[in-house]
């Protein structure tokens, strides 16, 4: 239940208090009243026979006074009756008392009408405690209401972040499936560059064992500075070509430097073989690896690829700049060389010069 304000529980009090104090008022009223009624003096006798007379008629015998009379008329009825001078006193102006029936009747209506105003006073607070009550039941009315209006309120907003949070939760969900889309694309595409470069690795793997057993066989059955090779060296260098020729097919597609390795131990032995049928081959083999040497001319890796080209053109080219220009870079490497790149350098240097000689004697004959 709503809990009363001091200000309210003050005046239902005094609103009691007043009540109480009226009722209380009232009983004591009404019994006075009664009081008043039941213990008042009797109305006057009409006029009649003398006053002597009418005592005398009235008053019963001497021996027997009426106990209903009081005292004071019963004593002085003797003095009359025996000297007839003094008059007696009327029943008017004698006061009259009351005996214990009078008193039981006063007390008894003044206890019904207690009751009657108790009885009332009990409605009357009935009626307070109503409009108490209903004052009551409409402040949990109004809170109730507000309470249902607070609560459809938040039901509203409920369902209102309800349908955010799923909008949300949507965005999100389609963002991670987009971004789950994306990586497995990343992932598939880097599967498929791993596995391209897998291959590729393995292809270069291969090329270059190739390549390298065939340059092996190729080292151990020739040398850089002789001319001619035996019979016996010459089927070394055929196995050493194959191999080399393997590994350059490996390599010739992929990045990197490998096939240029592949690339130029192929070219040289096949100038130490003297294979004429490869000439227009080895040609192209000697512009690849001028243009690689001189990329690489400051570093280690481009001296063996500009002694090769020197050899491709001692062996298949005939122009004159090409022999001089091979010359020249011959020359121009024979410093700082290890002592089987210098002893091949001179070697190439004294058998372009043997060419170009043999190229200005021919017309002369």
């Amino acid at each position: 239940m709503v809990e009363k304000t001091p200000t309210q529980t003050a005046k239902d009090r005094l609103v009691i208090a007043t009540w109480l104090t009226g009722l209380v008022f009232l009983v004591v009223l009404i019994a006075y009243l009664l009081s008043l009624i039941l213990l008042g003096p009797h109305a006057e006798p009409k006029p009649g026979p003398a006053a002597g007379a009418q005592v005398a008629s009235a008053q019963p015998p001497a021996t027997q006074p009426s106990p209903v009379q009081p005292a004071s008329v019963q004593a002085g009825s003797a003095p009359a009756q025996e000297g007839g001078a003094a008059p007696s006193a009327t029943p008017v102006e004698a006061d009259r008392k009351p005996n214990r029936s009078d008193l039981i009747d006063l007390f008894s209506g003044a206890s019904s009408l207690a009751l009657i105003m108790f009885s009332l006073l009990l409605a009357l607070a009935a009626i307070i405690g109503w409009q108490s009550l209903r004052l009551d039941v409409e402040a949990i009315k109004a809170k109730a209401e507000g309470v249902l209006e607070t609560t459809a309120t938040s039901i509203v907003e409920s369902a209102r972040t309800k349908s955010d949070l799923i909008s949300k939760v949507t965005e999100i969900e389609s963002g991670l499936r987009s971004t789950i889309a994306g990586m497995e694309a990343t992932v598939a595409a880097l599967q498929a560059e791993l596995k391209d470069k897998t291959e590729k690795a393995g292809r270069e793997s291969r090329g270059r064992v190739d390549a390298v057993m065939g340059a092996m066989i190729g080292i151990l059955h020739s040398k850089p500075y002789q001319d001619a090779v035996n019979p016996e060296e010459r089927d070394f260098l055929v196995e050493a070509i194959q191999h080399i020729k393997a590994g350059y097919k490996r390599l010739k597609d992929l990045e990197g430097k490998g096939k240029y390795m592949a690339m130029n131990n192929l070219a040289y032995f096949t100038c130490l073989l003297g294979d004429k049928a490869a000439a227009d081959e080895m040609l192209e083999f000697g512009r690849e690896l001028l243009r690689e040497g001189r990329e690489n001319e400051h570093q280690s890796s481009g001296v063996p690829y500009l002694l090769t080209y020197c050899r491709i053109v001692l062996v298949y080219n005939s122009n004159r700049e090409a022999i001089d220009q091979a010359i020249a870079i011959a020359r121009k490497l024979a410093g700082g060389l290890t002592k089987l790149q210098k002893r091949e350098a001179d070697y190439l240097v004294a058998s372009l010069l043997s060419k170009l000689g043999d190229q200005r004697a021919e017309p002369a004959s």
